[in-house]
């Protein structure tokens, strides 16, 4: 049973490096796609009704700044030291925040662009990012619930068991 123990033990620890790994080239993903919609954001020229356009700019810039920070926290010590649950729910109220404004963001620079070809790219990556942070927050929510179906105690809420009920000396 040792052997057994062991290598589940083994597995488990590997699963979490594969999920792990698995995030970040998630957040690597987000990164990219902002970036791109920064880019062809910034070589915009001229605008007709640059409102949308400076809606999607600040929207654009934030995204990749906030998914550049998530990517800080999980490629330093600071994920250990906030642990696990607390980044990963500040990673998913974070996502979906992104998730609304980009697509906002996309929808207004589409309706207000003049229909340049870089402002055409910028709404395109734009939608593309929104779909990602999306699947970023579906990924998270999956995950989340696995974690609660399997993680869940066979104790619920507060009820003590038997022993937890027992003084630690007894007294003679």
């Amino acid at each position: 049973t040792a052997v057994f123990i062991n290598v589940h033990i083994r597995d488990v620890y590997l699963l979490k490096i594969l999920r792990d790994l698995i995030q970040l080239k998630h957040v690597l993903c987000l990164q990219i796609l902002s970036l791109l919609a920064v880019i062809c954001e910034e070589i915009v020229e001229d605008c007709i009704k640059c409102g949308g356009l400076y809606f999607f700019e600040f929207t654009s810039c934030s995204a990749f700044l906030l998914s550049l920070l998530i990517l800080c926290v999980y490629c330093t010590d600071v994920y250990e030291t906030f642990g696990e649950d607390k980044v990963q729910t500040v990673n998913l109220w974070t996502m979906r925040a992104i998730a609304v404004c980009f697509l906002l963001a996309s929808i207004v620079l589409a309706a207000t662009s003049s229909g340049s070809a870089v402002e055409n790219a910028a709404c395109v990556f734009g939608f593309l990012a929104s779909g990602a942070f999306s699947a970023e927050i579906i990924i998270e929510c999956f995950h989340s619930q696995k974690q609660n179906v399997n993680g869940s105690s066979e104790n619920p809420g507060n009820a003590q068991s038997y022993t937890e009920n027992q003084p630690l000396n007894k007294q003679s």
